[in-house]
């Protein structure tokens, strides 16, 4: 047996690096251009999908639908800097963002052995406008993205397969100019469930070709990504114990991985764990000193605690989670200070049908 699962674990990160091999062969083309903001809205999408790694691997449940509601409070940041080691650090840059939310849902089905869902989410950013600033009617979010998926995976043994598509639409707004553009995106992954409680997958992510945007100017490449966890299940006296670590490559910017773990008696479930996820994004700033508006891209980072709850309530399930909220990286002559909106909420509620 112990033979057996060698050769398995061998295999398994021999097809893994020839797949991180041609998908970011494939990658090569697109890093000197700048990533579309839905690159952003796909990443909150997984964290949604990556909440509960145990759904997709259990075929005993029954079809149910699902609601997330994913909130990032507005957030206001300020770089302080200082010329040399003997001044004191001053204001220099404020980044303003507006408060962004993300609903989805997903309806979940078993037919014949099969998983099948369908699931549709809608992100927004800012405050919703009627008119903007000529007075014309717009009716509209500054920034919006909407998503449909279609999700496929079947169990051979104790290896599942799967893979998804999702049509995309993205509409920004950029020097008082609306741009929508549409695309796919397509993931696979697989799964393998061993006999001693431990799971362990990747799952390749964004497979896409980009946006179409009417203007060429309009950043239109998503970023692509892999997934890979490792899941360890087990029972303490009268509590189900789990430990979850995932890393998220590439790292071209900083680590990016999670670790979390789940303890749960009877009907609550308990989690606590840490996530650090690093990449460049661009957002505008204020300088201190010119009170002039200026965009610029630097290295954002998520790091901290998570921490998160659920209970079942017969085939209701209610879930409630906080993560730390992007801020950006400061160099050496630089600290930071964040004066609002520092945690992210998600919030689900589940139903069996």
């Amino acid at each position: 047996m112990k033979i057996q699962f060698i050769r398995l674990f061998f295999k398994f990160i021999f097809l893994l690096l020839a797949i991180i091999d041609v998908v970011f062969s494939q990658q090569v083309q697109v890093n000197n251009s700048p990533q579309s903001n839905t690159s952003l809205f796909l990443r909150k999408l997984t964290l949604i999908e990556t909440s509960n790694y145990l759904t997709p691997v259990s075929f005993n449940h029954k079809p149910y639908l699902v609601y997330y509601s994913v909130r990032n409070p507005r957030l206001i940041a300020t770089v302080l800097t200082r010329k040399n080691k003997t001044d004191y650090f001053s204001d220099d840059k404020i980044y303003r963002l507006p408060a962004e939310r993300l609903d989805f849902v997903r309806l979940v089905s078993l037919i014949r052995g099969n998983r099948l869902s369908l699931d549709f989410g809608f992100d927004h950013v800012g405050h919703f406008s009627r008119v903007n600033i000529e007075g014309k009617s717009v009716n509209a979010f500054p920034k919006t993205d909407m998503a449909l998926g279609l999700h496929y995976s079947k169990q051979f043994d104790r290896v599942l397969i799967g893979g998804d598509a999702r049509w995309i639409r993205s509409k920004l707004l950029l020097d008082q100019k609306g741009h929508i553009g549409h695309g796919y995106t397509y993931n696979l992954g697989a799964i393998y469930h061993s006999k001693r409680n431990f799971l362990m997958g990747v799952v390749l992510r964004n497979m896409s070709n980009g946006l179409s945007f009417a203007d060429n100017a309009v950043p239109d490449q998503v970023e692509r990504d892999i997934l890979i966890l490792g899941l360890y299940s087990f029972r303490f006296q009268d509590f189900n114990c789990s430990l979850l670590v995932d890393v998220n490559p590439p790292f071209k910017d900083g680590i990016r991985a999670k670790v979390r773990s789940d303890i749960s008696y009877k009907a609550i479930t308990w989690q606590v764990g840490y996530r650090q996820h690093v990449d460049r994004r661009t957002y505008p700033f204020e300088t201190v000193e010119s009170n002039e508006l200026q965009v610029s891209d630097r290295i954002w980072t998520i790091e901290g605690i998570t921490l998160g709850g659920n209970v079942r309530l017969g085939a209701t399930s209610i879930s409630i989670s906080f993560e730390p909220r992007a801020r950006p990286v400061v160099q050496s002559d630089e600290t930071i200070r964040i004066d609002q909106g520092r945690t992210v909420y998600m919030f689900s509620i589940s139903q069996s049908l």
